[in-house]
């Protein structure tokens, strides 16, 4: 039908009205396949497609590639709970993205950040988001316990730390749960790169 209306345009034009009718079409069987991999994954935690498509729309407009943009969205459903935290994370890819692009991939970001919630020690490239952006002297709130016995070796820690990566190490070790950690690693990358964020 394409070709048909078009053709009193000429052969040129009508080809490529038929070119760029297949690339829509492709484009939007892509975002179908998307979209069915995200309502899996979200539906799976409980949450809605309506969140699914938010994150994905939202990483889609930081990183301009569909295929990273569902890989980042299937992360996330791994670590979000809520609309309010999928906002928090798509601002805090803006903030990554626009300070160092390719060299700090956004979703590597996000499955370093929920293996380090899981664990309690920062692991992957969660390590580089924290070390190359931290002010000087960035100790997280991290500070020395009552001189006891029980808290030498603490102390010694604290006062060893030369990054901002050995300093995040010890505030995870002041969280008691998964959840504390995941908050924990979620506001400090807020806070550091919401200007960024902002900015892009």
């Amino acid at each position: 039908d394409v070709v048909k209306s078009t053709a009193k345009l000429g052969a040129a034009t009508a080809a490529g009205a038929t070119a760029a009718f297949l690339a829509a079409d492709g484009a939007t069987e892509e975002y179908r396949i998307a979209m069915g991999k995200l309502n899996t994954a979200y539906d799976a935690v409980g949450m809605s497609m309506d969140d699914a498509r938010y994150a994905y729309e939202e990483f889609y407009a930081v990183l301009g590639d569909t295929d990273t943009a569902t890989e980042a969205s299937q992360l996330l459903s791994k670590v979000a709970r809520n609309g309010e935290d999928i906002a928090y994370w798509t601002h805090i890819a803006a903030g990554v993205a626009g300070a160092f692009g390719d060299a700090l991939p956004v979703e590597g970001l996000i499955e370093a950040a929920n293996e380090t919630a899981r664990t309690g020690t920062v692991t992957g490239v969660l390590a580089d988001a924290l070390n190359w952006s931290a002010k000087e002297g960035e100790t997280f709130g991290v500070t020395m316990r009552a001189n006891t016995k029980a808290n030498e070796d603490w102390n010694k820690a604290v006062a060893e730390a030369e990054s901002a990566e050995d300093y995040f190490n010890l505030a995870l070790q002041n969280c008691a749960t998964e959840a504390q950690r995941n908050d924990l690693i979620m506001n400090t990358l807020m806070d550091t790169y919401d200007e960024t964020a902002d900015a892009f």
